[in-house]
C-alpha cells in the first residue's frame, strides 16, 4: 500500500544531507514550523561554544582541535544559510505513486547541494593554531601524565578542565576522555584530602592518648591524699555515718523487696497501658521519677503514693506473677504488705537519709578545699574514662587511613591507564 507523500520531511532531509557533508551530524539538529526550518538552539549553542573557544584561542595561541575548528568555520555557514534559505531554494519534480497506483508528477521545494557546499568549501580557516583532535590528545595525555609524576594533582585538574573546554563536540574522543578524567582526577582529590584529614585526626588522638595519660600518672600520685582529703571532710559533717546507715538500710530483706514491687510493677504499668490501651498516662513522669529512683525522687507526695498503691491493688498479681522472687497469693496480701507500716517506716528512713545526705553535700559544695579536692578526682575519673576511647579510637583510624590508602593507589592505576 502506498503511503502518502510528505514534502516537508522531504525538504528538511535534503537540507539535512546538504549541510551535514562539512558539520557533524550527530550535533546537527532543524527544528520546523509554519515559519519555515531553523537550527535548533542546541546546534546554535554548540556554535557559539565553538566561537568563543576560537576567539579565546586568538588571544593566547592554544592549540585547537579540528572538530572544535570544523564547528566554527562550518557553524558560521549553517547559521549564514538559514538566515537565507530562500537564496538556496530550489523546486524539483518528484514523480509518487498514488494510494490508487496512479503516478503523477509533484513539484517540492528542494535546497540547492552544490550551491550550499560551495559556501562550506569558500568559507576560510579560523585563524587559530590546530591539531588532529587523535594528535592532540596524544600531547595531551604525554603532558598530563609528566604532571601527574610530579604528584601535582590539583594543577593536573585544573589543566583537565581548561582543557575539556577546548573539545566542544560532546560525542568527540576528547571530550569523552577529558570528562573520564576530571572525575577520578576529583576523587583522587577527595581521597587524598579525607586521608590528610584521618592521619590529622590521628596524631591529634595519639597526642591527646599521651597527654590524658601523662596527666593520669600526675593524678594517681595526688589521689590517696586527695581521697584522704575528702574523707576527713566529710567526716567532719557525719556524711560516713550516715552513708554507712543508708547501705546498712538497703541491704534490708522487706525494703530490698518493697522497692522491687514499686519500680518494676510501675515500669510494666506504663508499658501495658501504652501498648494494650494505646494511650499515655496523665501522671506518667512522676511514676517514671518513682521508678528511677524511689528513694530519692523529690515529686513524692501522698497523692502519689495513693496512685501507686492503687496501682499495685489493682494490678500487681498480673504485673509481677512470673517473677521468682515475688510470693504474695493475692492482692490484699501484696497491699497489706507495701502499706504495712514498719515497712513504710523504713522507705521515709532512706528517704530522709537522702535527703541528709544531700544536704550535707550542698553544705560541701562551699568549702574550699572540698571543692579543690572534688575537682581534681572529678578531673581523674573523666581522664579515666577517656583513656579507653583514645586508646580504641586509634586502631579504628589507622584501619580507615590503610582503606583511603589503598583507595587512592587504586584511582591513582585508573588515571595512569587512561593517560597511558
Amino acid at each position: 500500500m502506498a503511503t502518502r507523500f510528505d514534502a516537508k520531511s522531504f525538504s528538511k532531509q535534503r537540507l539535512q544531507n546538504a549541510c551535514t557533508k562539512f558539520f557533524p551530524e550527530d550535533s546537527f539538529n532543524i527544528n520546523s514550523s509554519r515559519k519555515g526550518f531553523r537550527l535548533s538552539e542546541k546546534t546554535i549553542s554548540l556554535i557559539k561554544a565553538a566561537e568563543e573557544v576560537v576567539e579565546e584561542a586568538k588571544v593566547t595561541g592554544e592549540i585547537l582541535p579540528t572538530s572544535t575548528a570544523d564547528i566554527f568555520r562550518y557553524g558560521l555557514v549553517c547559521i549564514d544559510v538559514f538566515e537565507n534559505l530562500s537564496q538556496f531554494q530550489t523546486v524539483t519534480q518528484l514523480k509518487t505513486r498514488s494510494r490508487r497506483g496512479y503516478r503523477k508528477e509533484l513539484e517540492v521545494i528542494d535546497y540547492n547541494a552544490k550551491k550550499i557546499e560551495l559556501e562550506f568549501k569558500k568559507s576560510p580557516n579560523p585563524s587559530v593554531k590546530t591539531q588532529k583532535d587523535e594528535k592532540l590528545l596524544q600531547n595531551l595525555k604525554k603532558e598530563f601524565l609528566s604532571v601527574l609524576n610530579e604528584d601535582d594533582i590539583d594543577r593536573l585538574l585544573q589543566n583537565t578542565i581548561q582543557k575539556e573546554k577546548i573539545f566542544v563536540q560532546e560525542s568527540s574522543d576528547g571530550k569523552k576522555f577529558l570528562q573520564s578524567l576530571i572525575r577520578l582526577l576529583s576523587s583522587l582529590i577527595e581521597t587524598k584530602s579525607r586521608n590528610s584529614a584521618l592521619t590529622s585526626d590521628l596524631d591529634t588522638i595519639q597526642s591527646q592518648k599521651e597527654a590524658v595519660s601523662a596527666r593520669l600518672a600526675e593524678l594517681d600520685e595526688k589521689l590517696p591524699s586527695i581521697n584522704t582529703q575528702i574523707e576527713e571532710i566529710r567526716e567532719k559533717h557525719n556524711f560516713p555515718q550516715i552513708l554507712s546507715e543508708k547501705e546498712k538500710l538497703l541491704s534490708d530483706s522487706e525494703l530490698s523487696l518493697f522497692l522491687k514491687i514499686i519500680t518494676t510493677s510501675l515500669d510494666r504499668y506504663i508499658r501495658m497501658i501504652e501498648r494494650k490501651e494505646n494511650r499515655s498516662i496523665d501522671d506518667r513522669d512522676k511514676l517514671l521519677g518513682m521508678i528511677v529512683d524511689p528513694t530519692r525522687y523529690e515529686g513524692f507526695d501522698e497523692d502519689l503514693w495513693k496512685r501507686i498503691v492503687f496501682i499495685i491493688q489493682t494490678h500487681g498479681l498480673e504485673l509481677l506473677s512470673n517473677k521468682s522472687w515475688f510470693e504474695f497469693e493475692d492482692s490484699s496480701s501484696l497491699r497489706s504488705f507495701i502499706t504495712e507500716k514498719r515497712v513504710l517506716g523504713k522507705f521515709a528512713k532512706i528517704r530522709n537519709l537522702e535527703i541528709n545526705l544531700n544536704l550535707i553535700e550542698e553544705e560541701l559544695k562551699g568549702v574550699p578545699q572540698y571543692i579543690e579536692a572534688h575537682a581534681v578526682l572529678r578531673e581523674f575519673n573523666e581522664k579515666e574514662n577517656l583513656l579507653p576511647k583514645l586508646k580504641s579510637r586509634i586502631p579504628e583510624l589507622e584501619d580507615e587511613i590503610q582503606a583511603s590508602t589503598q583507595e587512592f593507589a587504586s584511582i591513582k592505576a585508573k588515571v595512569l591507564a587512561l593517560l597511558a
